[in-house]
């Protein structure tokens, strides 16, 4: 460890040594300005780690996802899942999220300041943008609201004093086709500024989908001839008032709706299924004994229980659909749908210069929010069914009948979400020009959040008539212990959440010389979370009433050196904690998981940032050590039937050590390289994985010699992170007959993911190259751009259920090319 510390801080070091000098270069770099601490500052002035993109970037470039986002960003990786968004997961520096349908995340994510807390409303991709803003490290002294990682800022563009605005059309392959406009200037000179602006954007999909029935277009919201695709429309409004020099007020809208399609994905089965075992096991090691469920009697099944070594991009060869005629064939049910959300977003805003040394800043948000869709299924699942053990019996809420059903292709919508929050922030500072600077505020949000899941029962698409009837919502009113009939759905886990959040914080800044400052900020959060449950995971009663108090406070100490005009030398100590919250479970049969509590960081961070040969080279590096503990994590239900889902628990400890550096290097008035590296170390510490301990509960049987019995992973690499990460880019600038020319050719690397704690299937390394080529004048906006180029085939992510012994596949985009045409005015 202390030979690795030794390495950063040496790097560090050279970066920040005193540079020669050259003739001075007219291909200074722009400066890019950033509120990552809530003020506006140049980036490399600020004492924090921070990858920011301007709106010139993110049109250039296409960056309209967070998967764009994170093959752009050092230390960034985002998780879209076969869902498309609804269980997404941003990933900074390692700090990964092991339940991926947590109601908060590791990193948080915010629009104008605003927390949007669900997974499904995190990819605002068509709202128009002055810029993003990935801020790394804890960030809770500064942002609180579970910026436990770090937190990723998107910032829109307001309204402005002249009259400008655009139009935009993009179109591309797959059926790709977006159309967009803005207006912005003053309505009263001086006094009134307004902005409106519209997107939408439709496209079909990327990954060609091989079921037999994929272009029959069932009814509902459904998955057509291709995977991926979407449907997205934004609007949103501004109008800012300036009532003199010193004081203004701005409100805006933002509504959004947004219809996804899943990825591409397939199944690995083992021995744990719904139906008690698969005969045609696709997973290839811990050939083990766990007591599972047949529909809804406990049942032993043997057999595979886990993947070892790298995750196939194609499906495992299964004999049942060898027989139907397809072997390596991507085949997702056309009636799957991933999420279909609409999120709408009120802001107010105060700023007040109200003496020559003292601001106030007011910030209003109001978020009104609801996802979901019928949920994903594919393979065998699809074309004939899960198989469930004849005896089972179900029951049709219409006709009141009983019956003995044997085969069903179902389908879990998990979960669908409703949420209403309002949050206030008042904010005071004092700057009096010498010193110290002091900032000081108070912060409150009101949160109520629901959400559930529904189990549809539905007749395998095997022919016309079943795939067109689409997945149909029923009666969750039935007996104990039956199943609905075919076209119905059985209510699931239902609960209701209020939050109440209170937040006092302070900073203070002593420049204690021309060359030394010292920071300190600090946070201290109450919040008061109380829950509801109807119902439990699969339809049985269990409601519960309860809540539960979380405290924490999170300072952040900063000092930094300004070794010159352009170059820095910076460390900070921060805190970061995710706060603690409830599980769905019998409160009569596992009180113990109903709650779990906070998660904490401490992470120390070493950095320089530099500016140096006359502004044309750009050189930042960080290093940082993370001390990880009460990590929440998967555990195992303590069910006696040995059948529920996992739920959130406090797993153990991890340690993380990192290294980040990023580079812009100007070469000349027409070239230019971009270059970012990240190494992150991350490492469970006395951290137990509970689906893999060999008791009743267990949902992987381990046996010592493929993994742990006792379920220990300590010194085993965090799951879903990558230890290695990449981005090299070069850009080609010049004039043609009055045209501004810009060419760009970027790759971005990525290394393996482990999928679970017990690091034994992976979804191994990918590198992805992307093009554009721009021509600009005063009006016109003209891009070629291209995305996996090469159009390599890869796993994006596997999302494991070890109750089900399964891993859902997820396959990353294929290569998608584009052309945008926009006139400014």
């Amino acid at each position: 460890m202390k030979n690795k510390l030794w390495v950063a801080l040496s790097l560090i070091a050279t970066t920040a040594a005193p540079g020669t000098q050259v003739f001075a270069q007219d291909v200074q770099l722009e400066e890019i300005l950033v509120t990552a601490r809530k003020r506006l500052e140049n980036l490399q002035d600020i004492p924090v780690s921070v990858s920011a993109f301007t709106s010139e970037t993110i049109t250039a470039r296409d960056i309209r996802t967070l998967e764009d986002l994170a093959g752009a960003t050092t230390g960034l990786v985002f998780e879209n899942y076969a869902t498309s968004g609804l269980s997404a997961a941003p990933i900074i520096r390692g700090m990964s999220l092991p339940f991926t349908t947590a109601r908060e995340q590791n990193t948080a994510v915010f629009l104008d300041g605003i927390y949007l807390q669900r997974q499904s409303m995190l990819n605002p991709g068509l709202v128009e943008m002055e810029r993003i803003e990935v801020v790394k490290g804890p960030q809770s002294a500064v942002y609180g609201r579970n910026a436990f990682a770090g937190a990723i800022n998107y910032v829109t563009k307001g309204p402005t004093d002249e009259l400008e605005g655009f139009a935009g059309l993009t179109y591309g392959t797959d059926d790709r086709f977006d159309y967009s406009a803005a207006v912005g200037g003053p309505i009263i000179e001086d006094r009134l500024l307004g902005r409106v602006s519209y997107s939408a954007s439709e496209f079909d999909g990327h990954t060609d989908n091989e079921h037999p029935y994929a272009g029959i277009d069932p009814s509902g919201d459904n998955t057509e001839d291709k995977l991926g695709g979407w449907d997205d429309e934004v609007f949103s409004a501004a109008l800012q008032y300036n009532a003199g020099d010193t004081l203004s007020f701005e409100v805006s809208y933002f509504k959004n709706e947004s219809k996804r399609e899943p990825q591409a994905f397939h199944n690995l089965d083992g021995a744990r299924q719904f139906d008690g075992t698969d005969p045609e096991n696709t997973l290839n090691c811990l050939d083990s004994t766990t007591t599972t469920s047949s529909g809804v009697l406990p049942v032993e099944v043997s057999g595979y229980h886990a993947y070892c070594g790298e995750i196939p991009y194609e499906p495992v060869y299964r004999d049942d659909l060898a027989a139907l005629g397809y072997e390596n064939d991507i085949i997702v049910d056309p009636r799957s749908f991933a999420v279909h959300s609409e999120t709408e977003l009120f802001t107010a805003r105060m700023e007040w210069d109200f003496s020559a040394n003292w601001s106030m800043k007011y910030l209003f948000g109001y978020t009104d929010h609801s996802g979901g869709g019928t949920g994903t299924q594919a393979d065998h699942k699809s074309l004939l069914g899960e198989g469930i053990t004849t005896g089972v019996l179900g029951f049709d809420p219409e006709t009141g009948i009983i019956f003995d059903y044997t085969d069903s292709t179902i389908f879990n919508s998990n979960p669908e979400e409703e949420l209403e929050a309002s949050s206030h922030e008042v904010q005071l500072a004092w700057d009096g020009g010498g010193d110290w600077q002091f900032r000081g505020g108070l912060y409150y949000s009101e949160i109520e959040d629901a959400n559930w899941n529904r189990f549809f029962f539905s007749e395998p698409c095997n022919s016309q008539e079943s795939c067109q009837a689409g997945v149909e919502d029923g009666d969750p009113a039935l007996p104990d212990n039956f199943l609905p009939g075919s076209g119905h759905a059985l209510r699931g886990s239902e609960t209701y959440y209020e939050d109440d959040i209170y937040a006092l914080f302070a900073e203070a800044v002593w420049n204690v010389s021309e060359q030394l400052t010292v920071g300190v900020e600090a946070r201290y959060t109450y919040e008061d979370k109380t829950f509801e449950q109807i119902n439990g995971v699969f339809g049985t009663e269990a409601t519960a009433d309860g809540g539960e108090d979380f405290n924490y406070f999170t300072p952040r100490f900063t000092v930094q050196y300004q070794l010159s005009d352009y170059r820095m030398l910076y460390s900070t100590l921060a805190k970061g904690v995710k706060t603690g919250g409830f599980n769905p479970v019998d409160p009569e049969v596992n009180p113990q998981q109903q709650v779990y509590d906070e998660e904490e960081n401490w992470t120390l961070e070493a950095g320089s940032k530099n500016t140096v040969l006359d502004g044309a080279l750009l050189l930042n590096v960080a290093a940082y050590y993370i001390q990880w503990s009460d990590q929440q994590g998967i555990e195992a239900a303590a069910d006696p039937d040995g059948f529920a889902p996992d739920v959130i628990g406090n797993i153990g400890d991890v340690e993380i050590w990192g290294l980040e550096l990023e580079t812009v290097y100007n070469l000349n008035e027409s070239w230019a390289i971009d270059a970012g590296l990240s190494y992150t170390d991350p490492e469970y510490d006395e951290a137990i994985y509970s689906p893999a301990v060999n008791d009743a509960n267990s949902s992987f049987g381990c046996d010592d010699i493929t993994c742990p019995s006792d379920g220990d992973v300590s010194g085993n690499v965090l799951a879903r992170t990558s230890k290695e990460q990449a981005q090299l880019g070069i850009t080609y600038r010049a004039e043609m007959s009055g045209w501004d020319l810009s060419a760009r050719l970027d790759a971005n690397y990525r290394s393996k993911m482990y999928a679970t704690p017990l690091n034994l299937a992976d979804n191994g390394s990918r590198t992805l190259a992307n093009l554009s080529v721009s021509l600009r004048d005063e009006h016109w906006d003209l891009t070629l751009w291209g995305k996996n180029i090469f159009d390599e085939e890869y796993v994006a992510n596997s999302f494991v259920l070890p109750s089900f012994s399964g891993y859902i596949v997820g396959l990353g985009p294929k290569a998608t090319w584009g052309l945008n045409a926009r006139y400014n005015f």
